[in-house]
């Protein structure tokens, strides 16, 4: 019980500090679809032992992009671990991966509890969660990243359906006004 308090704290303080300090991307040529696969691959086990099954678009497609892909990985595990935390019997996840002109759109939905309207309003605030031992920085610090690439994240979720998060990437590397190139 102890040991498992003190690993929780670790993460809160973790997570803490991932909001605290700017995330900068350190941007190279990366596969989107991989990050994707790795994100899957390591959390084959977990869903398995939860009954939850997994459906994704990637075989077979490439999907190129200018990014940080160890910051992606990080944004889009995230995503993944709270599905999976949502589905306390089963379930299902959806991955699809749409390319638009200049950027990719990734659509991850859950059949889990899903979160109600008063509470989809809040879920971006720092510190907020719906969870009895969440820290509240998870969905802050995916939107961070992906704000810091450029992208844009959205949330919809219905209670008792489930969520999709749906997170827009640019293809090219985004750079603020005024930033060096």
């Amino acid at each position: 019980m102890i040991v498992e308090e003190s690993n929780r704290l670790d993460n809160i303080v973790t997570e803490f500090l991932d909001f605290a300090r700017p995330l900068e991307p350190d941007f190279e040529t990366c596969r989107l679809e991989e990050i994707l696969r790795k994100n899957l691959a390591f959390l084959q086990a977990e869903c398995d032992k939860n009954g939850i099954t997994v459906r994704h678009n990637l075989d077979g497609k490439s999907f190129m992009l200018e990014g940080d892909p160890q910051l992606l990985y990080r944004g889009f595990l995230n995503i993944f671990v709270n599905a999976i935390q949502s589905m306390e019997n089963g379930g299902s996840i959806t991955v699809n991966v749409a390319e638009e002109k200049d950027r990719y759109s990734v659509a991850i939905g859950d059949t889990g509890c899903g979160i109600g309207r008063e509470n989809l309003a809040k879920i971006y605030n720092p510190f907020f969660s719906t969870k009895d031992k969440g820290s509240g920085l998870g969905v802050p610090i995916v939107r961070n990243i992906v704000e810091g690439h450029g992208g844009a994240i959205r949330i919809e979720s219905e209670e008792g359906r489930g969520t999709t998060v749906i997170i827009t990437l640019p293809k090219r590397r985004w750079r603020r006004k005024g930033a060096p190139r």
